[in-house]
């Protein structure tokens, strides 16, 4: 029998029934990552698949990328689905953008924005793909410092982008005929649970004066610390998922036009699940930010917020459910820490 394509629009029959036959398939052979047209659709492996975010995958996309979508120039079959083409395709559609309108005599304005909408039910994995695609802009902003220095060859073209999550945005068609990749989708914009989902945007600042030292990488890296402070406070666990996002989150990240470098990210969160602070249900917990401090504090901390040999159980708040522990392996000290 033969294989379902790496992109399901290319189905003699296009219909709910194939569509969902199709993914079934793909992830009984290990592919969790599949296209539908402009739509990069993704299975929750629940399983560790970190093989597929290394370094040298993360290389094989931006060197398609910089390539113009052409093998990288050398004929080469594009990448499989993945969030890191999500990704470069609108930072390179925001950075051709950009470029256009700077040589257009008629523009008025080089600004021009970029959005991924990363979408799904509870437990479907939008958290980790939102910072798998937070990952990949802060590399590509990081390359782009290297070649402005002379440290990595490639051209530079000016651009900006803002992004937020949802459902993904148009990726070129070249990178749905692809090899296969098993396993063994900017600001961002995530809402909670029950059907809804993260989005991100992409957009561009007007230029401005900057440093190419260790002032914008340390811009990048608080764009990717801010995440486990988000997570404390607005995630939990529930029936499905030991990480769930009860809230809203945009994250907007800027960068600078012409350099296409990273310059800042902005969050807007909203509609948090405030019932969950006095009750929840069995088998689910209260926000991880309580279970980390009383697990995390040092005797110095516990003393001065009088929680000296206090745990979840003494309190209504963290005891109402008669559930304490994470399923997932993380340790609440560890995540405090």
């Amino acid at each position: 029998v033969q294989s379902p394509p790496h992109d399901l629009t290319e189905l003699t029959h296009l219909n709910e029934p194939g569509v969902v036959d199709g993914l079934r398939r793909r992830y009984a052979d290990r592919y969790i990552y599949t296209y539908c047209g402009p739509i990069l659709m993704c299975c929750n492996p629940f399983a560790d698949v970190s093989g597929l975010y290394t370094s040298e995958v993360r290389d094989l996309y931006v060197r398609f990328g910089e390539g113009g979508g052409a093998g990288g120039g050398h004929g080469r079959p594009p990448p499989p689905p993945h969030p890191y083409a999500v990704a470069d395709d609108a930072y390179r559609n925001m950075m051709t953008a950009v470029a256009e309108r700077t040589f257009s005599p008629h523009a008025t304005n080089v600004n021009t924005d970029q959005c991924i909408l990363v979408s799904g039910e509870s437990g479907s994995g939008k958290t980790v793909t939102t910072k798998i695609i937070l990952g990949y802009l802060a590399s590509l902003s990081r390359r782009r410092m290297k070649q402005r220095s002379g440290q990595v060859g490639g051209s530079v073209v000016s651009d900006t982008t803002t992004f937020g999550n949802h459902d993904g945005p148009d990726t070129p068609s070249q990178r749905r005929n692809t090899s296969p990749l098993k396993s063994p989708p900017l600001q961002i914009h995530q809402t909670r649970p029950r059907g809804r989902s993260p989005d991100v945007t992409v957009s561009h600042s007007k230029p401005r004066r900057w440093s190419r030292s260790t002032v914008r990488q340390g811009i990048e890296q608080q764009v990717m610390r801010s995440n486990p402070i988000l997570e404390s406070f607005g995630n939990a666990r529930t029936i499905r998922n030991d990480n769930s996002s009860r809230f809203g989150k945009f994250v907007e990240v800027t960068f600078h036009a012409p350099s296409g470098v990273l310059v800042g990210s902005r969050v807007e969160t909203y509609l948090l699940e405030k019932v969950r602070l006095i009750t929840q249900g069995p088998g689910e917990r209260n926000y991880h930010i309580f279970y980390e401090l009383l697990a995390g504090l040092s005797p110095t901390d516990r003393e001065r917020f009088h929680l000296d040999f206090r745990s979840p159980e003494h309190f209504r708040m963290t005891a109402r459910s008669g559930t304490f522990a994470r399923r997932d392996g993380i340790d609440d000290v560890d995540t405090h820490a």
